[in-house]
């Protein structure tokens, strides 16, 4: 009788024990519950998709020289050659005749393209601070001198459009180059003062930038780099009737609504200087006394 009882009493302490368990997990899962909540689950899906996402540059420069061209194109092989490995990133340049280059670029961040763009800009006169501290001190190519560049467009956080990243030379058919110039020498030739008209070129850069969209979505469907390489270089009327023409590179030039390249450098990678009002003025306010 004795074995008996302590044998029930000892399934009696096992099934508590198992009890006090199966509870103590249930509260382990519920206060996990209690503590996620619907911003955690956006950001972990949106960690998840990080890489489908990036930040879309556009701009576009004008070259006088074939010279000129040449180094332009070296500079943008050197720097995808030492950054395509280590970051994930995508697009189109186009050389456009002899005179023109439009670039698309996606990358994770706009960091990224800053040493590119440190290093398309003619810096004649570099500072003292600079001159000393190498790390800082860029190299300019004097062959870079009279490189228009202007910056068409600054996309952040949206959806990645190009598979791959390629340049390639276009003769693109339309746009009357002596007509753009003679334009050009009319405008200047008028009142200082007109309002540029900022709508219709939102709507050109809308247009030519839906239209490289699409060529990169033409090459997401390809399954392999190497077919989406070989559909870029082709002359299909798919790809080629997408690129824009030469006259619109040079409207987007003469905009006066778009940064150059010194100025947005200048706007968004230098480092935000504030001054107090009190410090602009002479003489010096006296010191309040209590």
């Amino acid at each position: 009788m004795k074995s008996n009882a302590s044998a029930n009493e000892l399934c009696d302490d096992n099934q508590a024990k198992a009890r006090n368990e199966s509870t103590a997990d249930l509260e382990v899962d519920n206060s996990t519950l209690k503590k996620r909540s619907l911003l955690d689950a956006v950001r972990e899906s949106y960690e998840a998709n990080k890489n489908l996402r990036c930040t879309r540059v556009l701009y576009i420069g004008h070259c006088h020289s074939q010279q000129q061209q040449e180094l332009v194109r070296q500079i943008h092989v050197e720097f995808m050659a030492k950054e395509y490995n280590k970051e994930n990133i995508s697009g189109a340049l186009l050389f456009i005749g002899s005179n023109y280059f439009y670039h698309m670029l996606e990358a994770p961040s706009l960091e990224i393209v800053q040493p590119l763009f440190d290093t398309l800009i003619y810096d004649q006169q570099q500072s003292f601070l600079q001159a000393l501290n190498r790390a800082q001190c860029v190299a300019s190519h004097p062959q870079l001198k009279g490189l228009q560049v202007k910056i068409c467009c600054v996309s952040e956080d949206i959806a990645r459009e190009f598979p791959i990243w390629s340049m390639r030379d276009v003769e693109v058919l339309g746009g009357n180059r002596d007509n753009a110039k003679t334009q050009k020498e009319k405008k200047a030739n008028d009142e200082q003062d007109i309002t540029e008209d900022q709508t219709a070129l939102q709507n050109l850069l809308f247009e030519t930038m839906k239209a490289m969209v699409e060529v990169g979505r033409q090459l997401f469907m390809k399954q392999a780099s190497d077919a989406a390489l070989k559909l870029f270089q082709s002359s299909q009327r798919e790809i080629m009737s997408r690129f824009p023409t030469a006259d619109k590179i040079e409207f987007f030039l003469e905009s006066k609504l778009l940064f150059d390249l010194a100025a947005f450098k200048q706007y968004f990678f230098s480092p935000i200087n504030l001054k107090l009002e009190s410090e602009q003025t002479w003489p010096i306010e006296p010191m309040i006394s209590f």
